[in-house]
């Protein structure tokens, strides 16, 4: 939305007033403009009004001739009155609104006068205006005259007095008490109970944002809208910057992909706002309290939306010192969160979720130095790992992953992997990367893994080598679906990382030669199968330290050999020892010994042995559709299986 304010805070509407007098105010050294100006008195000769004759006085900024995208807003404006309150971030478009709503009352409203309500001074100082432009005596006392502008108003209905940029409820307490005519207020604070009805303005819709640009969207506006968070003080500031400079929107979203800190700072201003959005929220910053300046301070270092208060809270042995103590006390963390929320630089869409706007995390992280962005990137990253639940991969952990994962991606994507945190960032993504894959989610999975394999990089270390193995094992594991030459040459790649690092035998080998042997022998490619179930086999037995784990994967991929093969009796045998096993480790109803009882259906079901599968599949059945949804890929298998199993027995 394009603003209209001029250098000057008042100036006319030529359209409107076919005949204006100009005249300075003694009050206020301002410029004020009135119709029909001959017929009021003057001089401090007048303690009333002829109102007839007042119709048509504003002092209304200039109007925005491109007003874009908060007309949504009117009908609840109207439904708020006699005295409402716009709340929101700095930049939403607040002014905007309501300058639009008071141009559009001409008719409505014989006098409709601009308040700045930042503080006492020029409010004080535009209320004398506003007595001056009626003809009231402004020779008395401010206390008189101020009497008298209210005994004036008390009198009418068709007023229009706009607050605009209040800092509280008591700018209200300034203006003359009357319930007559209609008071709107701009603020950014939220606290208006019991004195206007709020209405919370919010950024505009990408529809309008991408037009306000241009006619025809293209992915560069599209992008860039984004980056901005539909802010409209933002918006307005891109734009003035592309008819300055002469330059695409294209050219301006490279700019901010490279220099978002100094386009944000410097401008240019656009017109109509008296900041920048970068000097628009700083002077919020100066007045906040220390914890909250650092909770803000952590938060911008998260995703910006659903951002969980009591996840992030819960692991307050990873967070700062300074957030330790309020993590721990309720009512601490409630003033620190309140402090953010009264100035609209967050906002609450749930008692334990709160949301910023991403150019204040931008803002936020742009006024830290190097020493401190480091120090806080680091925290939510402790913090983060903190919440990671153990065995992500696990149905009952999804939930958890899912609501970490927008805050793990987004610390990952500031993180570079020559960083000393990089390590644990990589972490952080296995276990996001993880979380998907076993959702059936493989292609993001494989994107994830992908992310997190430079981030081991770093110091070329045994463990860091190791962790790179299990990366390519599962990033393997989720191309053999649909890709399996490039699966293989993944596993391949894991094997020789094990090899380098431990020894051609080593246990840790096991995984990446069982894990494509099921994808193998449904291929049809039996004899490389049971190659590495062999060799798998064969460095299990010989390990010092035999895992459980890792012969049930060897004992239900033979069961599948051997159902190809057609020896249905042999992989009953395997597949029972892989379900005692596994019950055993995990537990009876633990979603992989769920899985290898599917398996063993399947089996039974190719046997003939139809009410076998049937009596497995029952078990299985509800507890697939519990843990892993009724959706998931392993359930409609599952659900197919049944079914035909009906068919067979009928």
């Amino acid at each position: 939305m394009k603003p209209s304010n001029e250098d000057s805070p008042i100036s006319p509407d030529i359209e409107e007033h076919p005949r204006l007098v100009n005249f300075a105010s003694h009050a206020s050294g301002i410029t004020v403009q009135a119709r029909n100006i001959d017929n009021l008195s003057f001089g401090g000769r007048s303690t009333s009004v002829d109102w007839s004759a007042a119709k048509g006085v504003h002092n209304l900024p200039v109007r925005n001739p491109e007003f874009t995208g908060q007309h949504k807003w009117f009908a609840e404006l109207e439904a708020r009155l006699p005295v409402a309150a716009i709340r929101g971030l700095g930049g939403v478009g607040k002014s905007q609104l309501a300058l639009e709503y008071a141009h559009r009352g001409r008719e409505k409203y014989a006098v409709r006068w601009w308040l700045r309500a930042e503080d006492d001074q020029t409010l004080m100082s535009d209320l004398m205006s506003l007595a001056f432009a009626l003809g009231l005596d402004t020779s008395l006392e401010q206390q008189q005259v101020l009497a008298s502008l209210s005994a004036e108003l008390s009198r009418h209905h068709d007023w229009l007095l706009v607050l605009d940029n209040a800092t509280g409820p008591e700018a209200l307490a300034r203006i003359p008490s009357s319930e007559r005519g209609h008071v709107l207020v701009t603020t950014r604070y939220r606290n208006w109970a019991g004195v206007a009805r709020p209405i919370d303005v919010t950024e505009m819709s990408t529809e309008d944002a991408v037009a306000f640009f241009a006619t025809t969207p293209d992915n560069a506006t599209v992008e860039l809208v984004h980056l901005l968070g539909r802010l409209p003080l933002a918006l307005a500031q891109a734009r003035s910057y592309t008819e300055v400079h002469s330059c695409s929107v294209t050219r301006y979203l490279e700019l901010y992909r490279n220099a978002a800190q100094e386009l944000l700072r410097l401008g240019p201003r656009p017109a109509g706002y008296p900041d920048t959005v970068a000097t628009t929220w700083l002077l919020h910053f100066q007045v906040l309290s220390p914890v909250a300046k650092a909770l803000l301070d952590f938060i911008a270092f998260l995703a910006p939306d659903s951002i969980p208060l009591d996840l992030l809270f819960s692991a307050s042995d990873h967070l700062p010192r300074t957030l330790r103590e309020v993590a721990a006390d309720p009512l601490n963390r409630e003033n620190a969160l309140g402090e953010l929320i009264a100035t609209s630089l967050l906002s609450r869409t749930r008692d334990d979720v709160v949301r910023v706007h991403r150019l204040v995390q931008q803002v936020t992280r742009d006024r830290l130095t190097p020493k401190e962005q480091a120090t806080w990137r680091s925290s939510a990253v402790s913090a983060l790992a903190g919440l990671v639940p153990h065995g992500p991969g696990h149905p009952e952990s999804w939930p958890e992953m899912e609501r970490l994962d927008p805050h793990i991606r987004t610390v990952a994507s500031d993180v570079k992997p020559t960083q000393r945190i990089a390590p644990h960032v990589g972490q952080l993504l296995f276990a996001i990367g993880l979380s998907l894959s076993r959702r059936g989610e493989r292609t993001t999975a494989i994107q994830i893994f992908t992310q997190a394999l430079p981030m081991f990089q770093r110091a070329g270390s045994g463990p860091e080598r190791l962790m790179q193995a299990q990366l390519w094992n599962h990033i393997g594991s989720a191309q053999m679906a649909d890709n399996p030459a490039d699966g293989i040459a993944s596993f391949t790649l894991a094997i020789e990382l094990i090899q380098r690092t431990l020894g051609a035998e080593h246990p840790e080998l096991i995984k990446s030669l069982v894990m494509p042997s099921s994808r193998l022998i449904s291929l049809g490619l039996h004899d490389e199968a049971l190659s590495r179930l062999r060799l798998a086999m064969k460095i299990w037995s010989r390990s010092g330290e035999k895992k459980d784990i890792d012969l049930l994967e060897i004992q239900s991929c033979l069961a599948f050999v051997m159902h190809e093969k057609e020896d249905y009796e042999t992989a009953f045998e395997f597949h029972r020892h892989a379900i005692s096993l596994s019950a055993a480790v995990h537990g009876s109803e633990h979603s992989a010994t769920i899985t290898y009882t599917v398996r063993y259906a399947s089996t039974a079901l190719a046997a003939g042995h139809i009410d076998l599968a049937r009596s497995l599949l029952a078990k299985a059945l509800p507890i697939l559709r519990s843990t892993l949804g009724v959706d998931h890929e392993h359930t409609l298998d599952a659900e197919e299986l049944a079914a035909r199993a009906e068919l067979g027995r009928s």
